[in-house]
């Protein structure tokens, strides 16, 4: 692959300071508890007790295609902002190779490289064809205020940049609601 070499789905990608904002449907969004913020308290006055975590919005879950699948506005190595899908019956959290790639290069230019680990999983895709995956990479993935760096497959199918499946949103203790 060359460098001028530009993934399919490049106009689902964005980088950090871009200011548009989609159409956000009114029917899910994803939650998070956090706790507040921590209270200063001196020898002279009386202890705070801060109130249990309450929820908050982690990110909007954006209706798209004719399946209304479900994808999250997600920061992946505070480089490119992109739509991931949101398949939470998925066993794997999945990046295409031309996301790597893209990725590879943005850290390169930065003086940083991307660590791969050679694994062997043959794995059952949802159009019943095995694909074999043979690595894996820690790449870090922020969602609205909280980030975390996960273990990612990456995947020579290309159907879609990035696949997250439950195991990352559980790592951000979220839920899923639906109004």
């Amino acid at each position: 692959m060359s460098s001028q070499t530009e993934p399919p789905e490049a106009a689902n990608f964005q980088h950090q300071t871009s200011s548009q904002s989609p159409k956000i449907p009114e029917s899910a969004v994803l939650m998070v508890c956090l706790p507040d913020e921590p209270h200063e308290s001196s020898s002279d006055c009386l202890s705070v007790t801060t109130p249990a975590p309450g929820p908050r919005l982690l990110g909007n879950l954006l209706e798209r295609g004719m399946a209304k699948k479900l994808y999250l506005a997600i920061t992946v190595e505070n480089e490119l902002r992109l739509e991931a899908l949101v398949d939470t019956g998925a066993d794997l959290t999945l990046m295409s190779t031309q996301l790597f790639y893209r990725l590879q290069v943005e850290a390169k230019r930065q003086n940083r490289t991307l660590k791969t680990q050679k694994c062997a999983l043959n794995v059952q895709s949802y159009s019943q064809n095995e694909v074999k995956l043979e690595q894996i990479a820690p790449i870090h993935l922020t969602i609205g205020p909280m980030s975390v760096v996960h273990s990612v497959y990456i995947s020579p199918m290309d159907t879609y940049p990035l696949l997250i499946r439950k195991d990352l949103l559980d790592r951000f203790h979220c839920w899923i609601l639906n109004n």
